[in-house]
């Protein structure tokens, strides 16, 4: 998990229970897309407010899938094959 909120805290103390979960509130770019992206089997992008989603359109430009709100501005970005339609 990648990225710092307000549950920071409560994530990484979870993420103890896990040996397979690592958790990192800062990665630079360039690790970002050669040691993450490049490696993600799909980026999950929780947000309900998030007029760009550059982390959306980074993820995609390098072919990882995305599960994302629709909510999210980047979500415009999707096929419209992607689309389903959830309840929040």
């Amino acid at each position: 998990m990648i990225g710092k909120g307000p549950l920071l805290q409560q994530v990484k103390s979870y993420s103890d229970n896990y040996s397979n979960v690592s958790v990192f509130d800062y990665i630079s770019n360039e690790r970002l897309f050669t040691d993450f992206y490049s490696r993600a089997k799909v980026l999950i992008h929780p947000a309900i407010k998030d007029p760009i989603g550059f982390t959306v359109i980074e993820a995609l430009s390098t072919s990882t899938p995305v599960l994302a709100s629709s909510y999210c501005g980047a979500s415009v970005f999707y096929p419209n094959s992607y689309s389903i339609s959830m309840s929040i």
